[in-house]
């Protein structure tokens, strides 16, 4: 499409090109230097360095018949008040006629300027003319061929502007094409990704759930699961839901209050989060009673004694850097974060 476009451009541009350039006369010039005291090959030299102020809107040429020499001259363009010299050369003596009126002539009109030859012969001493050229040729030229550059440009312009937004339009029309279906592409990967993570997730449920059993005790029966998550969790407490959702928004598989054994003394816990892709288990623990504190700490070196396991603790003095705490803890075990 761009290319047959540009091509017919080019064309036009041609065509223009073709149809401004003005018609050549090799024979009409403005001569610089005075016929009547320069040779005829002087004139020549004068009239090659004045080529650039031709008057090329009419072209004529000269016949000796019956004693009288006819200049005819040929409008190429409507001129007015058309005057000219007409110049008569010998090998020696050179006549310059001055024409006083002026004319008007049409496009393709002729002129014909009849001189006496033994006028012309009586004026060179005796001598006939071997050549006979116009010199000082001037007049208003009234062409319609700006006219039509100006018809032809406009077209041109026109064309170009339309070519210039149908490219565009077709280039934005691919563009939005491209975001939309990159759009779709994005969205199916994040629904892939959040099923797969789903799965993932109930998977690894089923999985330890089948291995760990279920059992429950006093504390659990005391602070019941009021809190809801993001991820349809229930939590114990405002901390443990922040730190679950944190885990969903980030797309981090975890698991609530895991049973966990311990593999050489049998203890049995539940921690508050199992990351089953890093093998992580994060405890967090709220609250500072004396009997609570000292059930920390044996939780505490319970867990850090078993080398198969990751494990770290959240309290509550972490609570105003909470995510600060979390997302440390990610970097520990290079977890991505969203």
């Amino acid at each position: 499409m761009k290319k047959f476009l540009s091509l017919i451009i080019a064309i036009l541009t041609v065509f223009t090109l073709v149809a401004c350039a003005e018609p050549k006369d090799e024979y009409v010039y403005i001569y610089e230097t005075d016929p009547q005291t320069k040779s005829v090959s002087e004139t020549q030299q004068s009239k090659s360095k004045k080529k650039e102020n031709n008057f090329e809107y009419v072209s004529y040429e000269h016949k000796f018949t019956n004693n009288k020499i006819i200049v005819k001259i040929t409008a190429l363009e409507d001129i007015k008040d058309l005057s000219f010299k007409v110049w008569f050369l010998t090998g020696e003596t050179n006549t310059l006629h001055t024409v006083k009126e002026k004319f008007d002539l049409k496009k393709g009109e002729n002129l014909q300027i009849v001189f006496s030859q033994d006028q012309i012969k009586s004026e060179l001493n005796g001598q006939k003319p071997l050549e006979v050229k116009l010199k000082d040729v001037q007049g208003n030229v009234s062409s319609s061929k700006l006219i039509d550059t100006v018809i032809i440009i406009l077209f041109i312009a026109v064309i170009s502007g339309i070519v210039v937004f149908e490219i565009k339009k077709n280039k934005k029309d691919k563009q939005k094409e491209a975001e939309k279906e990159n759009q779709q592409e994005e969205r199916k990967e994040q629904n892939e990704a959040e099923q797969k993570r789903k799965f993932e997730e109930a998977k690894y449920k089923e999985a330890i759930k089948n291995k760990a059993g279920d059992f429950t005790d006093n504390y659990m029966e005391r602070y019941k699961k009021t809190f809801h998550c993001k991820d349809d969790d229930y939590v114990r407490s405002k901390a443990e839901r922040e730190i679950d959702n944190f885990f969903f928004d980030n797309e981090i598989i975890h698991i609530y209050e895991i049973k966990y054994v311990h593999p050489i003394t049998k203890e049995m816990a539940r921690p508050d989060f199992f990351l089953p892709k890093y093998n992580l288990y994060i405890e967090y623990f709220g609250r500072k009673e004396k009997s609570y504190v000292e059930n920390q700490k044996k939780k505490i070196k319970m867990f850090q004694s078993d080398k198969t396991i990751n494990f770290e603790y959240i309290t509550y003095k972490d609570d105003g850097e909470l995510y600060g705490r979390l997302k440390e803890i990610c970097q520990k075990y290079s977890i991505p974060l969203k």
